[in-house]
């Protein structure tokens, strides 16, 4: 599927060092978040730096690169089992 802006919630914004934002998205069709340009619809949004909890697929990933409007994630770790 792709990138739904609904699905994607800012949860928190950190203010120091030039701030950073932390977002969750609920990926409910169980998207390939790491997908080339998956995120890129978001790009305005998003700076390198920022974290996604992808809440379904249970994990983190780190907002690792963003060129001329694409945007690519990397996996930090899996969330912990509840």
């Amino acid at each position: 599927m792709a990138f739904t802006a609904s699905e994607m919630s800012l949860m928190a914004y950190t203010g120091a060092n030039g701030g950073h934002h932390l977002y969750w998205y609920s990926n409910t069709e169980s998207d390939d978040v790491t997908a080339a340009n998956f995120f890129d619809g978001f790009v305005a949004q998003l700076k390198e730096g920022d974290v996604i909890v992808d809440i379904d697929g249970a994990m983190f990933y780190i907002v690792d690169d963003i060129d001329d409007g694409e945007v690519t994630v990397a996996a930090m770790f899996d969330a912990p089992a509840p």
